[in-house]
């Protein structure tokens, strides 16, 4: 319990930093921190209800980003091992769900990755602040809305908590006003009416809720194969997060064959145009993916382009690569001062007191989750013991 609390103080200590980093006024430093740090508990309890977008990139975020392996050498992730093998479950059901499907894969050339650009940020409609495509990246986690089909930020959606608790605002959803579901029935019922109007994030939403089956917060049974048709529907509709999803899905497939399985190619083949295709719409990590797989291949220079696309996303990995590749030659002063510069910029842009704490938040929230998980086993270890 000591080691919990130290990593909760910790993660308040990062918060109080960056909020009085951020401030230029009075008003503005953290003088009221300490009374949004008790709202937390209740407000993420509130988001249970209503917040389930790209739980899966969340969690992942607790381990290391995994690298796409080489013909040579295997690696592993260090991510939940939940979350692993749920996803290869995904990708096993991929190898037969999308037989034929995307044939075109090859298709995808450097121009549609590099000359076009990857489109703007959405903004949150509440607070109009740039949201990423990949949720959680610079702290600033994202929140799909059922009920009328808008992205939140989760800024937005504590800070609508706590009014709620302090009983200044209704129970409603912040955009729309209809009165947010108080029950699992009540919000798949929004789910399916989004679905029916071809909502992308709502078959995205769902697919991963019935790949977390009981673990998610719509008290569904896992289901793979329902799981994988609505990812695959999902990144029909254009959805860029489900690409990424599915890529990562084939990716965690060949990392996990060992030497007695057929290496089909593939898999990374299908892992890469899903990447591809979710960097085509601004997904930050899938341009980090798509950076290590250039590099395995010896392309350096088009690896620090994927780098440089995801860095001036936001994508901090990303620009630790672009300074590996300023001092390796691979990258010009100038870009690499271009590149530190556009991501700054976004950073900023995406920061503010409301999102801050959220993002600390739900580092607590996953504090609180590991620590829960290390009882459990430390319980379950005791029991044997004891009947041993």
């Amino acid at each position: 319990m000591t080691q919990i609390k130290d990593e909760i103080l910790q993660i308040v200590k990062k918060m109080t930093h960056e909020l009085k980093d951020g401030a230029s006024d009075n008003h503005n430093k953290a003088a009221s921190i300490s009374s949004d740090v008790d709202t937390i508990s209740t407000t993420m309890n509130n988001m249970n209800i209503s917040n389930s977008n790209d739980n899966s990139e969340n969690h992942a975020e607790c381990g290391k980003e995994a690298e796409i392996p080489s013909n040579k050498q295997k690696v592993s992730t260090s991510c939940a091992q939940k979350l692993v093998d749920s996803k290869n479950d995904i990708g096993r059901a991929l190898e037969q769900y999308t037989s034929g499907r995307h044939a075109d894969k090859n298709l995808i050339s450097n121009d549609d990755l590099f000359n076009k650009g990857p489109p703007p940020k959405e903004d949150c409609p509440i607070c109009m602040l740039p949201m990423p495509h990949s949720s959680g990246l610079c702290g600033v986690h994202t929140s799909y809305m059922p009920c009328c089909g808008k992205m939140l930020c989760y800024g937005c959606t504590i800070a609508a908590g706590k009014e709620m608790k302090q009983e200044n605002m209704k129970r409603w959803c912040a955009i729309c006003r209809l009165p947010l579901p108080t029950s699992s029935k009540e919000q798949l019922r929004r789910y399916h009416k989004r679905m029916e109007l071809n909502d992308a994030n709502a078959f995205f939403v769902l697919g991963c809720a019935y790949q977390d089956g009981l673990d998610g917060n719509l008290g569904l049974s896992k289901d793979i194969k329902k799981a994988t048709e609505l990812l695959i529907q999902a990144a029909d509709l254009g959805s860029v997060q489900a690409h990424y999803h599915i890529g990562q899905a084939c990716l965690n497939l060949t990392i996990e064959k060992d030497d007695n399985e057929t290496q089909d190619e593939s898999d990374i083949d299908m892992a890469l145009h899903h990447m591809k295709l979710a960097a085509i719409g601004g997904h930050e990590r899938a341009s980090y993916y798509l950076g290590l797989n250039e590099a395995i291949d010896g392309n350096s220079r088009i690896a620090m382009k994927h780098y440089m696309i995801g860095a001036r996303g936001g994508f901090e990995e990303c620009l630790k690569k672009v300074g590996e590749g300023y001092r390796a030659g691979h990258v010009t002063k100038d870009e690499y001062a271009s590149t530190l510069r556009a991501h700054q910029s976004i950073k900023n842009e995406m920061k503010s007191k409301q999102r801050v704490i959220a993002a600390a938040a739900q580092d607590i929230f996953f504090a609180l989750e590991r620590y829960q998980v290390s009882e459990d086993e430390m319980k379950s270890e005791q029991r044997t013991e004891a009947a041993a």
